[in-house]
């Protein structure tokens, strides 16, 4: 189940936590975004040792320039503090690939 982030500090906390999490940040009105969603929650079914989040970049743009979101939809792997890998654009199977290397 995909969780989504309402605050700087939950994220911040989350990402601190040392947990394996993937994080989807997007623009809840964006077409590629809502596309996304689905198939990104379908992922999060799947490898239950990771956590998956979503972080509106217009509710949370803080947090999308702390870590340098350029283009949406944008995918992070998190390991403890550090971005182990990332994915920019609504391809599933480079997604897929990204959470099978991460897990």
């Amino acid at each position: 189940m995909v969780r989504d982030i309402k605050s700087t500090t939950e994220f911040q906390t989350l990402i601190a936590s040392g947990r394996k999490v993937v994080v989807h940040f997007q623009k809840s009105l964006a077409e590629p975004c809502l596309r996304f969603v689905p198939k990104f929650e379908a992922f999060s079914q799947d490898h239950e040792g990771i956590e998956f989040v979503a972080v509106d970049i217009d509710l949370l743009p803080e947090v999308a320039r702390g870590a340098g979101i350029e283009a949406i939809p944008t995918v992070m792997a998190y390991e403890g503090k550090r971005v182990v890998h990332w994915h920019v654009g609504g391809a599933v199977d480079d997604l897929q690939y990204l959470i099978e290397r991460f897990d």
